[in-house]
């Protein structure tokens, strides 16, 4: 008799979750939504690791390769220390140490060279939970690591997109596609992928997929929506295959006593920052 009534509980939560995804969907974009607002005036370390792959042998012209599983060799790999301010609904960078934040310094403004993304802290959030045009899919639960998940797909039109692949040759809007999970005991965000669709020929990248996982941090007191893991991988015409893993780490409030400053100036020239995903 007890198991049988487990089996009813275990049955009816299920059912209850598929049926009601819609209200999950409005509360979890409601809590995401509430983080984005107050995700202001605080920084952290942002630890990059950039591997690049090349591949010799199964190639096709253009984007293709004959195999399904191409044959890649590790040829480069560098770590990058960067500092990342969220501050007036903007990501701003400098190198980690530096002593000031400028309003226009974007993670392409420091980084020239090689993959570079930004958008994990404000930029997709926004996107994809708080504007409107995007479509969601209720996928089913599961329980990963002995936590209860819900799990949803989603879809963004480019005209509703501010996911930008940034090269030499200009930054077009894309649409984009992926899933994400969210707790089951209170709706947070816990995992987030993004796949870029449509990218144009011109700009040499053939496929751009990110990766993301999120947590609730503690910064002066108060729960924070941040990324504890970005991996970006991102195919190039000429076969070059780059893995981009960033950690983030010593996340604070900026505050008045702090040595670094925000250039407010430059910031209100500036205006709304866009989202560079992938140089």
């Amino acid at each position: 008799m007890r198991c049988f009534w487990l089996l009813i509980v275990i049955t009816t939560v299920a059912w209850s979750a598929a049926d009601n995804w819609r209200d999950m969907l409005s509360q979890v974009r409601e809590n995401i939504g509430r983080q984005v607002a107050k995700s202001t005036n605080y920084t952290c370390v942002e630890t990059v690791d950039r591997t690049t792959f090349r591949s010799s042998i199964d190639l096709l012209p253009g984007c293709a390769y004959e195999s399904k599983t191409p044959v890649r060799v590790r040829n480069m790999h560098d770590r990058l220390r960067l500092d990342i301010a969220v501050s007036e609904g903007k990501e701003i960078f400098t190198w980690h140490g530096q002593d000031k934040f400028s309003g226009s310094s974007t993670i392409e403004d420091v980084v020239r060279r090689g993959a570079v993304s930004s958008g994990e802290f404000i930029g997709f959030l926004a996107n994809i939970f708080v504007h409107g045009g995007v479509r969601f899919e209720y996928t089913g639960d599961a329980v990963i690591n002995g936590i209860q998940t819900y799990s949803f797909n989603y879809a963004v039109p480019v005209s509703s997109s501010g996911y930008r692949i940034g090269t030499k040759r200009g930054k077009p809007a894309v649409p984009f596609h992926g899933s994400f999970a969210v707790r089951g005991s209170d709706l947070q965000l816990l995992r987030l992928s993004i796949i870029a669709d449509n990218i144009p020929e011109s700009s040499l990248i053939c496929s751009a997929e990110t990766e993301m996982e999120y947590q609730i941090a503690k910064i002066s007191g108060q729960d924070a929506l941040i990324p504890s893991l970005f991996i970006l991988k991102m195919d190039e015409v000429n076969h070059r295959y780059t893995v981009s893993r960033s950690a983030y780490s010593q996340c604070h409030e900026f505050t008045a006593e702090s040595t670094l400053q925000f250039d407010l100036h430059d910031a209100a020239e500036t205006g709304t920052a866009s989202q560079p995903p992938a140089e």
